[in-house]
This record gives C-alpha cells, sequence and structure tokens, in this order.
C-alpha cells in the first residue's frame, strides 16, 4: 500500500532505497521524503526514484516517477512492479506486454515472464520529473 500521508494531499511520498553498490535492486521502502503532488493522480499515487540506469533512454538515474496504482494496465507501458524477493519488496521498472491471469504471469516486453505470485503490485507510471 503506498498511500501518501493524508496530512499532506498536496505531496506525494517518494518510494525506493538503494545502496551505492547494489543500484540495480531498489526496496520498495517509503523514503520519507515528499514531493509536490501533481494535479490528477490519485489518493495511492507515489513518486519513485531512478537509481539505475539500465532502463535508459527511457528513464534517466535521478528522474522522479509518478505512478499511480488506481490507474487501468495498458499493455505496453511502462510500470513498476513491486517484486518479492525473501523479505524484501523490490521495486524494479518493466515495459509489460500483457498480464496473463490464466497462466499467473506477468510478461515483460524484453520476453522475460514474471510469476504473478511474486508481484506485490504493477503500477502505472503517469509522469515523469526528469533529474534537475
Amino acid at each position: 500500500d503506498h498511500q501518501s500521508d493524508a496530512i499532506h494531499p498536496q505531496y506525494l511520498s517518494v518510494y525506493g532505497k538503494s545502496t551505492i553498490l547494489r543500484t540495480d535492486e531498489v526496496d520498495f521502502v517509503d523514503t520519507g521524503t515528499l514531493v509536490p503532488r501533481p494535479d490528477g493522480v490519485s489518493e495511492e499515487a507515489y513518486a519513485l526514484r531512478v537509481y539505475s540506469g539500465t532502463d535508459g533512454p527511457r528513464f534517466e538515474v535521478g528522474d522522479l516517477l509518478i505512478c499511480d496504482p488506481t490507474e487501468p494496465f495498458v499493455e505496453n507501458q511502462w510500470h513498476v512492479v513491486g517484486v518479492k524477493r525473501g523479505d524484501r519488496v523490490l521495486a524494479e521498472i518493466h515495459r509489460i506486454k500483457e498480464i496473463d491471469t490464466e497462466s499467473r504471469l506477468v510478461v515483460l516486453a524484453n520476453g522475460r515472464q514474471l510469476s504473478l505470485d511474486v508481484c506485490s503490485s504493477v503500477d502505472a507510471i503517469v509522469n515523469i520529473r526528469p533529474r534537475r
């Protein structure tokens, strides 16, 4: 549940913590930082900082992704996927081809597949604030 603090409805909580040595693994946790909320996003919307350049050229290190879990899934669009790894949940950025509920798979645009059983969330990226 990535709800922004109800005390600050004009702001979004920023999620995503990484270590200097493992920028490819971003923990899906609240950083305690708030950023201005754009118009048109739900109360459940949140922001995620990009730590790795592996998703380039679409996203660059330092970009802030505005995500809204209430937006419907759209094929071939970019999403933030909460992926369970042991006792951690990692935030991964993927372009998703489809969600196959019958086979319980999330099919990524690059051909990889994730089991729905390891996905805690699949949230639409609705806006990008480039790094300044």
